[in-house]
């Protein structure tokens, strides 16, 4: 792990979050943050429960590399 990612910023995050689809943001939003049932979240989001769990994964890990990417430029652009 490289330095820029070890104390997560809140800015970063936020501007991830933002360039995130909104259908992903809800995704994440309803699923990890309000905990709502898996079939509240697949009728909102116009899915099959059984695709739950792969959409999680997949904008999980789209955040990440947003967050990551987000970092880099401002590392980058402070140099």
């Amino acid at each position: 792990m490289t330095d820029e990612l070890a104390e997560p910023s809140l800015e970063h995050l936020v501007e991830a979050w933002r360039s995130m689809p909104a259908r992903e943001q809800a995704l994440l939003w309803r699923y990890s943050v309000l905990g709502e049932p898996d079939d509240v979240v697949a009728d909102r989001l116009g899915v099959a429960v059984s695709a739950l769990p792969a959409l999680f994964e997949r904008a999980r890990l789209e955040l990440g590399v947003r967050y990551r990417e987000v970092v880099h430029r401002a590392a980058d652009r402070a140099r």
